[in-house]
């Protein structure tokens, strides 16, 4: 409900003093006020209406005399197109204020919901745009190229000096040229592509495999094979303990071969 002050806002008449007469700070504290007012009673209705459209069906609402303002009030029953702006404001004040929180609750659980799948397509058409950046960078790539390359062509190779003209059949020979590399270059591409199908459906079976072989494996299978896995580390460990020594043993032969050789 609005306060005393917003009705002495809306009501003020000073017979000694006009709007006019008023400083510019008092008239835009006033005006600010009102308009504080103003969305407050919007969110009031808006809430309202939310919770009509959400618990009422539509065999339910009925038309009322806009005129009634008892009936109005006591009445269950609501028709949203004899309820003005201020009318919603009013009824809403009926509502408790549990249901005014599940009501704003809901619509801010759904806005949320809203925001997070509006956020979700625009990533995806920012990776969409990046992926044709990407793609036109290369295309500008090679249109620069294929410049620089017939520039140099009608420069150098196809430009005639004597008669200052480039030949019809020296160009159609460059073009045929730069367009069988273009289809070599596009094989590769195509040879690059069906191995990397190729590949890529063999991980997908390696996967599938291994996937299958691990719900495969029961308790007692890991079991046993940490078993074996430790048991082949101990005798891996020897085995390495045993190289060291034969190291040694042959660093020592060595040496005392060496001895030997100097000795005589």
């Amino acid at each position: 409900m609005p306060s005393e002050s917003f009705y002495s806002i809306c009501t003020y008449r000073d017979p000694l003093a006009t709007y006019s007469d008023l400083p510019v700070q008092v008239m835009e504290e006033k005006l600010l006020k009102i308009s504080m007012h103003l969305n407050a009673l919007r969110l009031e209705n808006w809430i309202f209406e939310s919770f009509l459209k959400e618990h009422i069906k539509p065999d339910d609402i009925i038309m009322m005399d806009p005129c009634d303002r008892a009936s109005h009030l006591e009445s269950p029953k609501y028709s949203l197109s004899s309820l003005s702006l201020g009318q919603c404001a009013g009824r809403s004040l009926c509502l408790e204020a549990e249901q005014k929180v599940f009501v704003a609750k809901s619509q801010t659980d759904a806005l949320s919901k809203h925001l997070r799948a509006l956020k979700d397509g625009v990533n995806e058409e920012i990776e969409i745009c990046h992926n044709r950046m990407e793609n036109y960078s290369l295309e500008l790539r090679d249109i620069a190229k294929m410049r620089k390359q017939f520039e140099r062509f009608c420069s150098y190779e196809g430009f005639d000096a004597m008669h200052k003209c480039i030949y019809g059949e020296k160009f159609l020979n460059h073009w045929k040229k730069w367009m069988r590399k273009r289809e070599e270059e596009v094989q590769k591409i195509r040879t690059l592509t069906v191995g990397l199908k190729i590949r890529l459906k063999n991980v997908k079976e390696d996967l599938t495999i291994k996937t299958r072989t691990r719900d495969l494996i029961t308790a007692t299978d890991c079991s046993a094979l940490q078993m074996t896995n430790k048991y082949l580390a101990d005798i891996l460990f020897r085995k390495q303990v045993e190289f060291i020594e034969c190291r040694k043993k042959q660093s020592a032969i060595c040496a005392n071969t060496l001895r030997l050789n100097q000795t005589f």
